[in-house]
C-alpha cells in the first residue's frame, strides 16, 4: 500500500489472500479502505484526499468516514495503538464488478489520542474492543486493479463473531 501512517499507528492485516486475483484485489482494497480511514483522522481531514481516493463518491463508506472523521476532528483526536484485521471472507465477483468483503477487527491495543495533550485514552478489556465490518467493494470503472470502498457496514460488540 501506498498510504503512509505514523510509526506509533500501525494496522495489522492478519488474513490470507484469496487464490482468485480479483478476489485478493478486493481484499487489498478493503485493506486500504480501513488504511485511508485512519490516515483521514491522522490529517483531521474528512475530505482526505487519500480517504477519496480509496471510496466511491456518493455511496455509504465515503459518507460514513467523512463522519468518523470529522468526529475525530471536532473531538481533537487523532489515534494510536495497533489494530488487527483477521477472519477476513471474500463474496463472489458480480458481473458488475462488486464483491462483498468481511472481517473482524481488534481494537484492544488501538486507542484515540488527544492532540493537544497527547494524552492517550486507554480503555481496559470490553467487548468495544471488538468489531465486525463489511464492506461492498466496486472494481475501478476503468477496468484497473484498484477496489473501492462502496457500501460500509460495522458491527460493534461483535465479540461472537470476532472472539474465540
Amino acid at each position: 500500500s501506498d498510504i503512509e501512517l505514523p510509526k506509533d499507528l500501525k494496522l495489522v492485516f492478519d488474513w490470507e489472500k484469496p487464490g482468485d486475483p480479483e478476489k485478493a484485489a478486493a481484499l487489498d482494497g478493503a485493506a486500504d479502505y480501513m488504511r485511508a480511514l485512519r490516515h483521514g483522522t491522522v490529517q483531521q481531514d474528512p475530505d482526505d484526499p487519500v480517504l477519496r481516493k480509496h471510496t466511491v463518491p456518493l455511496e455509504s463508506a465515503r459518507e460514513y468516514s467523512a463522519k468518523k472523521v470529522q468526529m475525530d476532528v471536532d473531538d481533537g483526536y487523532t489515534l494510536t495503538g495497533t489494530e488487527r484485521y483477521y477472519r477476513s471472507q471474500v463474496g463472489e465477483v458480480t458481473e458488475g464488478g462488486l464483491v462483498q468483503v468481511s472481517f473482524c477487527s481488534d481494537q484492544s491495543k488501538f486507542f484515540s489520542k488527544e492532540i493537544e495533550t497527547k494524552k492517550v485514552l486507554r480503555t481496559g478489556a470490553s467487548p468495544l474492543n471488538f468489531t465486525y465490518f463489511t464492506l461492498v467493494m466496486q472494481r475501478d470503472a476503468k477496468g484497473g486493479k484498484v477496489w473501492k470502498a462502496r457500501n460500509f457496514e460495522m458491527q460493534g460488540k461483535a465479540v461472537k463473531k470476532c472472539k474465540g
